[in-house]
């Protein structure tokens, strides 16, 4: 499952989420790996620990990120009062608490 999300992440995407994370404008990915994190309801939503190199005009950095996908789950009504409701987690994040 990790070889199938590494394939699939877009590398121009994840070199700005990095730039980000490390406060750097210019950088370039160097080696990266992905491997599944365990835990939660993982019936329907996933984490994985990316890590890796990065190449900065300051020099070579390490970088480490959590993903995480969330798919809807076929039994949630798609109520927002749901304790299954697929955006619970970021609505709570967005919400400044």
């Amino acid at each position: 499952m990790a070889e199938e999300i590494g394939n699939s992440i877009d590398l121009q995407r994840l070199t700005g989420v990095v730039a980000q994370a490390l406060s750097e404008p210019d950088v370039r990915l160097g080696n990266w790996q992905v491997k599944q994190l365990s835990g939660g309801y993982e019936q329907f939503n996933r984490a994985y620990l990316l890590t890796g190199q990065a190449f900065t005009p300051a020099g070579e950095r390490s970088w480490s990120l959590v993903l995480k996908t969330m798919l809807c789950d076929p039994s949630n009504d798609g109520s927002p009062q749901s304790t299954r409701y697929w955006k619970r987690e970021a609505a709570l994040y967005q919400s400044g608490l």
